[in-house]
């Protein structure tokens, strides 16, 4: 059927087509307007300079405390590894220069590292800020299970029953209302695929840093004092101001081109304490 030229369309037609033009026509700047508003209030609520975080930094209370644990000298000999050692001594320092109360362990068993665990967790509700370090093995099993490795751990024995659960230490210490760090610099067995992220529901007030993701291994560095993991992260956390996730960031990139991208430090979860920071030194 042909269409009518408009000139020829009778005056009813004529308005008809001239008021649905109109209702188009508003229709349009209800949404122009709309789409200004909400790029206005995107701004009102992110910086210009940096839309994933706020300009708002927090101090890390004094009243902080932190568990330090190496593991150098495992029962199984090809386990054994130098750095450890040097890495808790290189954080407990650095972390009792920035204020912290510092816990610091060598070479522990399972049962001790659980112990340990427990009597932080038992204390954290006294302290305003938690840091969890360790330095050793550890290994992921079949089921994508991530677990840290005590000195007592041998391989013809289960990971479950030897091994201490990531998972079951990120929910134990999110059960309580202290912000916390966990840093894990392990993964050194060459014979290891590194660790995934926990599958667990995102807890908001506990960060976890690995110092290499999955499917990359996290060197032991045996012909330096400490791994390029370790000294990396404890000089950031001396700069003064440097938040959390800028720390992580950066020791991530930095590890990353001095290990010509073998090694990838990962970080997850803890979104409320990323814009922590140490503060003066």
């Amino acid at each position: 059927m042909k269409k009518k030229c408009y000139w020829n369309l009778t005056l009813e037609e004529k308005n008809q087509i001239d008021m649905t033009k109109f209702i188009s026509f508003l229709v349009c700047c209800f949404f122009n307007l709309s789409y200004q508003y909400y790029a206005q209030d995107l701004k009102h609520w992110f910086s210009e300079e940096d839309l994933i975080t706020t300009n708002e930094t927090k101090i890390i209370p004094k009243n902080s405390i932190a568990l330090v644990i190496g593991n150098t000298n495992y029962d199984q000999q090809d386990l054994v590894l130098k750095n450890p050692i040097n890495d808790v001594h290189l954080m407990s320092d650095v972390l009792k220069r920035l204020g912290f109360n510092v816990i610091e362990k060598h070479d522990l068993s399972k049962v001790n590292m659980i112990q340990e665990f427990r009597g932080l967790r038992q204390k954290s509700n006294n302290y305003e800020f938690v840091l969890i370090f360790f330095a050793g093995h550890a290994i992921q099993d079949p089921n994508g299970n991530s677990y840290l490795i005590p000195i007592d751990y041998m391989q013809e024995t289960s990971i479950e029953k030897l091994g201490v659960n990531i998972k079951e230490i990120i929910t134990y210490f999110e059960q309580s209302e202290t912000p916390s760090l966990l840093i894990f610099d392990a993964c050194r067995t060459t014979y290891n695929s590194g660790l995934s992220k926990p599958n667990i529901e995102d807890p908001m007030n506990v960060k976890v840093a690995y110092s290499t993701s999955y499917g990359k291994t996290a060197s032991d560095n045996a012909e330096f004092t400490n791994t390029i993991y370790t000294s990396t992260i404890t000089k950031l956390f001396t700069i003064e101001d440097l938040t959390i996730q800028k720390i992580l960031h950066n020791t991530s990139k930095f590890v990353l081109k001095q290990t010509d991208k073998s090694q990838y430090p990962v970080d997850y979860f803890g979104i409320e304490i990323e814009n922590f920071s140490f503060g003066h030194n």
